[in-house]
């Protein structure tokens, strides 16, 4: 039994190219850019009129073309008679516009197709209106002069079907060979146009395989692994958030309780600051970091407190103190001895862990 032969895949892409295909376009924008320069500095030079009414007359001159005053004669004459496009400004500016918006149209294309998104449906469109307009284009470069008919031409412009050297006017010999050259250029990029318009709708109806498409990834790394490092990614590695490591001063640091006649401090209690817990807590050590294991006592000695000021000395009762005021007086009867705001063996006071001696609750 035969081996059945594959059949080629059919069906509707929108979005993909085949590699080949895709390495062809970016060549084709290349020989794009190289005909829309000149093309442009080309029609730009005869906008507005630089040299087509001189060439006009001058195949008049030889005979191959009516005289630009043919028209002016027939009108005195009551006779309909139309500058035949050939010759005309409307063919001059029409290839001014589509020249200038060929070039913003092809530095579009740099930026997409490198991108992955010049889709073979919007390729299908940009192609084909830019075939019609340069079709269009070429129509009117070699449409006939034919409103005299002692001097009708129905075939090519001559400074197109003949040599320049024919010219009546020497000084016409370099406007007929720009003419000349605005034509050439426009049909080969005519011809370029059609053919990325027919590799469009072949890459719309006939996809390409799967694996074998632009935007595979590890193309460029298979066949070129030099360059194909590039697309290679690599996960960052995270980074641990940097700390300082808690010293027996840093804890302790937590432990003291708020300033005496500050907010929270001596109308609001350090919350179980001097309760048996806390105390129990405080001998206990730190167990975090290896600095002591848990259970064991902090050898080390505390850390320096800093001094009691005049102050502090008048709010503890000193011998200095000022009178102290009813309603603090009241304050301080309802608080217990051993859950004073201050109290605790890291307070720094003369009279931690109670009252004060000056303190008289009557």
């Amino acid at each position: 039994m035969l081996d059945e032969k594959p059949h080629k895949r059919v069906g509707f892409n929108a979005k993909r190219w085949s590699r080949k295909v895709y390495w062809a376009l970016l060549g084709l924008l290349v020989l794009e850019f190289s005909l829309i320069v000149p093309f442009l500095t080309l029609v730009g030079i005869s906008d507005p009129n630089t040299y087509r009414t001189k060439l006009w007359e001058d195949g008049y001159l030889n005979g191959f073309n009516s005289s630009p005053d043919t028209p002016l004669y027939a009108a005195a004459n009551h006779v309909q008679a139309t500058i035949p496009l050939i010759w005309s400004q409307k063919l001059t500016t029409f290839d001014l516009v589509i020249s200038i918006l060929a070039t913003f149209v092809l530095i579009t294309k740099f930026i997409l197709l490198p991108l992955h998104i010049m889709y073979p449906v919007i390729s299908l469109v940009v192609y084909g209106l830019e075939t019609g307009l340069f079709s269009y284009s070429i129509y009117g470069q070699t449409s006939h002069d034919t409103i005299d008919p002692n001097h009708e031409n129905n075939g090519l412009p001559w400074y197109i079907a003949k040599s320049c050297s024919v010219a009546a006017k020497p000084s016409n010999v370099h406007y007929c060979q720009q003419a000349k050259a605005t034509f050439y250029i426009t049909v080969f990029l005519l011809a370029l146009y059609a053919s990325i318009f027919l590799l469009s709708i072949h890459a719309i109806f006939f996809p390409p395989a799967p694996g074998n498409t632009d935007d595979d990834t590890g193309f460029m790394a298979k066949h070129f692994p030099s360059l194909g490092e590039a697309e290679t990614t690599y996960e960052i590695p995270q980074t641990p958030m940097p700390y300082t490591p808690r010293t027996p001063w840093g804890h302790e640091m937590d432990r003291i309780p708020p300033t005496p006649g500050t907010a929270g401090g001596l109308y609001a209690p350090h919350a179980g600051y001097a309760t048996p817990e806390a105390a129990k807590e405080r001998e206990r050590g730190i167990s975090q970091y290896g600095m002591a294991p848990v259970g064991q006592a902090v050898t080390t000695n505390l850390p320096p407190v800093t001094p009691r000021t005049k102050a502090f000395q008048a709010l503890e009762g000193g011998s200095n103190a000022p009178s102290m005021p009813s309603s603090i007086k009241a304050e301080w009867g309802k608080r217990e001895p051993g859950n004073l705001p201050w109290s605790g063996r890291n307070s720094g006071g003369r009279n931690s862990g109670g009252r004060p001696s000056s303190y008289n609750k009557n």
